[in-house]
């Protein structure tokens, strides 16, 4: 399935300005897609609402569409590596897929961000969004978790 047919069976969970974060219908991943920039502040609201909505559908992979957005600030930096990133995981956060900023410094504060996570996570990065789907589709699905365990 395409990327095109897939965001039509989404449903928003989550709306912080330009950013949004969806469930894909019969899915076991969450879609957040992120545009323009977010302050601090708004960076971690946002944050706590992507794990809060990894609890509540009990998922453990996430793709982030990050073609759009500008760059994530040294203060979330630090606070995703320090503060967010481990509870995620506690919570079973285990795939990442990223379609890449078309930013460079959002595409290296992205970058910086994961590095962090290379031991606790599968990451992968794209620049095609179809791509993207398919390997979060083909990692988060009942089979590849049953494999995995």
């Amino acid at each position: 399935m395409s990327y095109s047919e897939l965001l039509k069976s989404a449903r928003v969970i989550y709306t912080q300005k330009d950013c949004t974060i969806q469930m894909i219908e019969g899915s076991r991943f969450l879609f957040i897609n992120m545009i323009g920039y977010m302050n601090p502040t708004d960076h971690k609201l946002f944050c706590e609402n992507i794990l809060e909505a990894m609890i509540e559908h009990q998922v453990q992979a996430l793709l982030f569409n990050m073609k759009a957005y500008k760059i994530i600030s040294p203060e979330s930096q630090t606070w995703l590596v320090e503060n967010w990133s481990p509870r995620a995981w506690d919570a079973g956060y285990r795939y990442c897929g990223i379609i890449t900023s078309n930013d460079l410094f959002g595409k290296t504060s992205t970058e910086k961000v994961m590095k962090s996570a290379e031991e606790a996570l599968e990451t992968q990065y794209f620049n095609d969004n179809d791509l993207a789907f398919e390997w979060i589709s083909s990692v988060s699905s009942p089979i590849a978790k049953k494999t995995i365990a």
